[in-house]
């Protein structure tokens, strides 16, 4: 055969991989049209890419509207998508059989999408949150701008105070070396919740004052301050925290005395939070007379404005904690207050650097003043939403019906996501979602089952270990089956609102007298000069008790309606004590409603977030607040079947002073009316 009519040499694909770095079964493939292990592999996932487009618009879409979807949610909406799309005329149908997502779905569906990324969120007050408070940082950086502008005040002379409460003794969880066969999740060590408030003080230049350490006590012991200390100052309050004539003290005998030659006759700048006791007349007066000049921090912002907040407070507490645990390992068996100064002291040591108290000013933006240091937090991107999605795919269809790309769609996918939850969790044979404590960790009222306490706090006689008992007790001491089973006639004796709950200042404005009671189904029934309140326990204020049992009650066989009793009863006493006097009536040794080492600030902060819980949250006798005992003893027959719902043993006394007027208009007519005759 002639040169010219000779076949072409065929290189082999060996060659050809060796020539191109490419290998060579990938040569191979594209050669005899086979599809790439990416296509091969995007046409094996669960949604379509359309599908998956259109999902992570709306996933996007939710995030910017502030209502960020849990990854929990994924499987449902994909379910919910796929159902749609398998039925015959594009209308969910709940008893469809699909296949569900498999259990890691969600985590390869956000790692295809380099626009999504998984994010655990903390829990905050709305009042704190970025998008609430971003006016009220711009006017403080204006206003504080103009002070700071003054170049009569300088950094020296710039300070910023705040209290701080340290307990005692107690310690967070510490990674150790065990054995690998050892089970133990706990260690022992001694507890003790006693709060100490210490008041500190710190300056733009890096300097820091000594301290006013506050007991919790009526008098001070010479033994709590055994540790030489010079120049601190001490003071006592039976709550354990501050007050006005704490605060004028520390502004008279602390902070005046410190600053004052260091300041030469400048004005000095004070920066402190919105707390009532530091805007005292007396403290303005005196501060008015020593050219002193307070700032006010807005209100909810103190946690990104203050610079002991930012920078300072945290590294204390830890490095108190770790002399603690120091000394526990050292064979101090009980950390009390005659230990506190030492421990104290040798934090402050490492924690108040100069290093910490200018990074502390520098991250509220004060100085150097940038208040873009605090604002760039606010200013997340809005990107625009896309509803319409690529239709260029060679593998896909590319009809749309059972897609969601529009607004209207996204709402109606939403409101399925909803309302298909709970069975699109038992079709995928998930664990049902464990609902959260309505407060932090860190404000916890009783932490007796942190340290693995064997039986309920309060309650010797229930085990922690029987599930049944204890949930036995749990629904006697917090539900009413009276009146849940009629809630939805309460209305007839109590107004629809379950705030309607009036402080127990204002129980005594109005004359009544507070009973005790341990029935949860006479809690705030009131009748004539009384009202009955039933009592805070104690296990209801540890957020063990909330995680580990009331998350999901169902998980120990329970009712999940005895969590919205509980927590309902939680919410009453967030309208009980709205004020420090309130708690200090709760406390009295006559009632006991609220354990006495419970200070005003820690329950304000326990109760944070109950204002916060609505009514589809609690059970319906708790859609109520304060109910009738003589309507419900009226309606009693038609509603419970018995002749009245709580016998009253009436006082004689009130008696005849309610029928003593119409008694006597009664019997001056008929004199006067025999008179005449």
């Amino acid at each position: 055969m002639s040169p010219a009519h000779q076949r072409p040499a065929r290189t082999s694909y060996a060659v050809r991989s060796r020539s191109t770095g490419i290998p060579a079964s990938t040569l191979w493939r594209r050669a005899n049209n086979k599809p790439s292990i990416a296509d091969k592999a995007t046409n094996q996932q669960y949604l379509t890419p359309q599908e998956e487009q259109a999902l992570v618009e709306y996933v996007l879409r939710l995030a910017d509207n502030g209502y960020p979807l849990p990854v929990k949610f994924l499987r449902s909406l994909a379910l919910i998508i796929v159902r749609q799309r398998s039925s015959i005329f594009q209308i969910t149908d709940p008893s469809l059989k699909v296949r569900p997502p498999g259990k890691n779905w969600p985590q390869g569906f956000y790692q295809r999408h380099p626009r999504l990324k998984a994010r655990r969120l903390r829990a905050i007050d709305w009042k704190r949150d970025g998008r609430q408070i971003e006016d009220k940082v711009r006017h403080w950086f204006t206003i504080i701008g103009r002070e700071l502008a003054d170049p009569a005040i300088l950094p020296e002379n710039v300070y910023n105070m705040d209290e701080t409460g340290v307990l005692l003794s107690v310690l967070n969880s510490l990674k150790v070396l065990v054995a690998k066969d050892d089970l133990r999740k706990h260690r022992g060590t001694t507890v003790k919740r006693t709060l100490v408030t210490a008041i500190e003080c710190i300056s733009a230049d890096g300097r820091f004052l000594h301290p006013l350490i506050i007991w919790p006590a009526a008098t001070h012991r010479s033994s709590w301050t055994t540790h030489p200390t010079p120049g601190w100052h001490y003071a006592c309050s039976k709550t354990g925290y501050t007050n006005t004539e704490i605060s004028l003290y520390w502004v008279e005998h602390v902070f005046d005395p410190q600053t004052r030659d260091r300041a030469g006759g400048r004005p000095r700048l004070l920066i402190c939070d919105g707390f009532g006791t530091h805007e005292s007349l007396e403290v303005m007066k005196f501060c008015f007379a020593n050219r002193i000049i307070l700032c006010r921090l807005p209100s909810h912002t103190s946690h990104k404005l203050q610079p002991c907040d930012v920078g300072v407070f945290s590294p204390l507490k830890t490095a108190y904690r770790a002399q603690v645990e120091q000394a526990c390992r050292a064979g101090v068996s009980n950390i009390g207050k005659p230990h506190f100064t030492y421990l104290y002291d040798r934090a402050r040591k490492e924690a108040f650097t100069s290093r910490n108290i200018r990074s502390a000013w520098s991250r509220s933006g004060l100085f150097p003043f940038d208040s873009s240091r605090v604002l760039r937090e606010f200013e997340a991107s809005q990107p625009e939403i896309q509803t319409a999605v690529s239709l260029d795919h060679p593998t896909v269809s590319s009809d749309f019906s059972c897609i969601p790309n529009t607004s209207d769609h996204f709402a109606l996918l939403r409101r399925e996501c909803i309302q298909n939850l709970a069975l699109s969790e038992m079709s995928t044979q998930a664990e049902t979602p464990s609902l959260p404590c309505p407060f932090h960790k860190d404000d916890q009222l009783n932490g007796d089952l942190d340290a693995s306490l064997d039986y309920l706090p309060g309650h010797p006689r229930i085990k922690m270990s029987d599930a049944k008992g204890l949930f036995d007790f749990i629904h006697q001491e917090v539900w009413s089956e009276d009146l849940e089973s009629i809630a939805g006639r309460l209305w007839w004796m109590s107004k629809q609102d379950g705030s309607n709950i009036s402080p127990l200042h204002r129980q005594r404005v109005k004359g009544r007298q507070i009973i005790v009671t341990e029935d949860p189904r006479l809690h705030l029934v009131w009748i004539d000069d009384r009202i009955y309140v039933k009592p805070l326990p104690q296990y209801i204020m540890s957020y063990v008790f909330w995680d580990k049992f009331m998350s999901d009650p169902s998980k120990y066989g329970a009712s999940v309606n005895l969590r919205k009793a509980a927590l309902g009863y939680l919410r009453t006493y967030f309208y009980l004590i709205q004020h420090e006097s309130d708690l200090r009536i709760a406390q009295d040794p006559a009632l006991c409603l609220v354990p006495k080492y419970v200070t005003w600030r820690h329950f304000c902060q326990f109760t944070d977030q109950f204002k916060d819980i609505t009514d589809n949250e609690v059970s319906g006798r708790y859609h109520y607040g304060e109910i009738r005992l003589s309507r419900l003893n009226y309606y009693a027959p038609v509603l419970l079947g018995r002749s009245q719902y709580q016998r009253v043993n009436h006082q004689y006394r009130a008696y005849f002073a309610r029928i003593q007027g119409p008694l006597i208009s009664a019997f001056a007519f008929f004199s006067i009316l025999l008179n005449l005759l």
